[in-house]
């Protein structure tokens, strides 16, 4: 069949190139492409590019990734390591949320440019993907040459991968409330004040652009800055 033969070139293409699944990295970041497993395991791991990560409300943004560059198509990115030949699909249409203990660590498959990896997740805020895709300004990525018609395999194919990936991602109605309830649940919840919450910071994150970014996310919450006011 069609899909078991593509599958079959996939699992190929990844066993000529199993240095890249050498790297490790305990922290997740942006511009990393790494495996996200399911949460009760009852479905397939899928690659994705992280896009962003919420370290307040332990999640990230991801993108699905396909192993070969030759099946993007002028809706999608292809794009490469530095050091290695091997291309990636990036699915920029197929975006979503993840918990971050689904984001399989140490093993790295790779990095890319985080700015244009970042880009990526606020060109799908701010466009309608389905008729306006723009390539990140930084220039790392290039677009796809795949012909894509309707009813096609290559149609059928991107169907059946996003269906795969869905099944991997947060279900939420209103993306900044369950944003709130994460970041209440995982920090909000076990600070007594905003001296704790500060001194909290201090320890876990002594790294000064991990604090910035922290506290870029903490002053998007103003009514959970409130409460620790009053306590």
């Amino acid at each position: 069949m069609w899909h078991e033969d593509l599958m079959s070139r996939i699992e190929a293409e990844f066993s000529k190139n199993k240095h890249l699944r050498l790297a490790e990295a305990s922290e997740v970041k942006a511009g990393q492409i790494r495996q996200i497993k399911d949460k009760d395991l009852l479905s397939e791991s899928r690659l994705a590019l992280i896009l962003g990560v919420n370290k307040l409300g332990r999640n990230c943004e991801v993108a699905l990734v396909n192993g070969l560059g030759d099946f993007a198509t002028s809706r999608d990115f292809e794009v490469s390591f530095a050091d290695s030949s091997a291309t990636f699909t990036i699915f920029a249409e197929f975006q979503g949320n993840v918990d971050l203990d689904q984001v399989e660590v140490p093993t790295l498959i790779g990095s890319i440019c985080e700015i244009c990896s970042r880009e990526i997740n606020v060109m799908k805020k701010n466009q309608d993907m389905q008729t306006s895709v723009a390539l990140p300004s930084h220039g790392c990525f290039k677009w796809g040459s795949h012909p894509l018609a309707p009813l096609s395999r290559m149609s059928d194919f991107r169907q059946e991968e996003y269906f795969q990936f869905y099944t991997l991602l947060n279900k939420f109605e209103d993306f900044n409330k369950f944003l709130e309830s994460r970041e209440f649940q995982y920090f909000y919840s076990k600070q007594g004040s905003i001296s704790n919450m500060i001194e909290s910071i201090s320890q876990k994150f002594p790294d000064i652009d991990e604090r910035r970014e922290l506290l870029n996310q903490i002053r998007k919450n103003p009514r959970q800055l409130a409460v620790l006011r009053g306590r």
